[in-house]
């Protein structure tokens, strides 16, 4: 929009570092390369772009200013397509075998207490059959005493009666009972001796079942923990790859976003220029015929101040040549009057 105010000749005044920077600025913003374009001679940018681009910036401003003629910006054209990389930390071996063992923990828990379940089942039910076995046994063992002590009291009590206590009758007697005693105490031992091998077997037998379940359990655990390992494994491998297809490709769609955007940007900020320099002619021959106003003339002179100092970094020939390189441009942008003015101070004036 057109701003009319009123400026003090402190606002007014740009300085060219000031404006070089701005323009530096807008090429930064929009990553502006410079465009390789055929241009008539005479009508270079050159090395005295700098200048240009300064004050075909200062052009824009000023019609945008005064004659409510505003060049925009190229446009709101996003930066990047802001396609975020997918990031991930693959499993590491350790991670992976932790995962499978505890699924297969989670699997097998029952199988392997239904297996303790049932030993502890048959070991509990053999100690019992031994306390018991244990308890006939003495119990046996304790009938035969009596019955022996029975017998011993009644021959002792048989021969004091016939008077033969210290005879050999009752020794006989005596050796009978104790013989028939260890006989039948022989038996017994032998009956239960049987028992407790069979009791013993069914605790082997217990415990063999228990380890051939514990070692049938361990064979397919690792079997399983080894299969487990291996498809995790691919699995994250799988899923690694494709992260990284993903983000190579979202990288080469940004890469070629940004190609694409350059190209753009350059094509409207060479159409923006254009406009504004075609303007600036058309301009040029008004003024040509109908005389600089007051305003345009100060407008001019600010403009020629600045290629007064951008020119003063170099020698007079330099500066020479630079102009007729890009006199055209000059020509359109200082006015005719201020661009012979440019050329009357560099060839005379810096000269004397």
């Amino acid at each position: 929009m057109a701003n009319n105010s009123k400026k003090t000749d402190s606002e007014n005044k740009f300085g060219l570092d000031e404006i070089v920077e701005k323009v530096a600025g807008f090429f930064d913003k929009y990553e502006i390369k410079d465009p390789n374009t055929d241009v008539p001679e005479g009508n270079e940018l050159g090395s005295s772009r700098e200048l240009i681009e300064a004050l075909t910036e200062l052009d824009a401003k000023y019609r945008a200013e005064k004659l409510n003629v505003d060049y925009h910006d190229v446009g709101d054209i996003p930066e990047s397509l802001d396609l975020q990389p997918v990031e991930y930390k693959p499993k590491t071996s350790e991670e992976i075998t932790e995962t499978v063992r505890t699924e297969l923990d989670a699997k097998y828990a029952g199988e392997r207490e239904e297996a303790e379940s049932r030993y502890d089942e048959k070991t509990g039910s053999a100690e019992i059959s031994r306390a018991e076995t244990e308890a006939d046994e003495a119990e046996a063992i304790r009938e035969l005493g009596l019955a022996a002590s029975a017998e011993a009291a009644a021959l002792t009590e048989n021969m004091v009666l016939q008077g033969l206590v210290n005879s050999t009758i009752f020794d006989m007697g005596a050796e009978s009972i104790r013989k028939k005693t260890a006989e039948e105490l022989e038996t017994i031992t032998a009956e239960y001796d049987l028992k407790y091998r069979k009791i013993d077997s069914e605790l082997k037998q217990a415990e063999t079942e228990y380890r051939n379940a514990l070692s049938a359990f361990d064979l397919r655990y690792a079997a399983e923990l080894m299969e487990g390992v291996m498809k995790l494994r691919g699995e994250e491998e799988k899923r690694l790859q494709e992260i990284n297809d993903y983000n190579a490709e979202i990288k080469e769609r940004e890469a070629e976003y940004q190609k694409d955007r350059q190209e753009l940007l350059t094509d409207l900020y060479l159409q923006r220029n254009e406009a504004i320099l075609e303007a600036a002619k058309a301009e040029n021959e008004f003024e040509r015929e109908n005389g600089v106003s007051t305003e345009k003339a100060a407008e001019y002179q600010r403009r020629l101040a600045l290629a007064k100092e951008f020119y003063s970094r170099y020698s007079p020939d330099e500066v020479g040549r630079m102009i007729e390189e890009s006199r055209d441009y000059l020509a359109l942008l200082l006015g005719t009057d201020k661009f012979n003015e440019l050329g009357y101070w560099n060839f005379i004036e810096r000269k004397q």
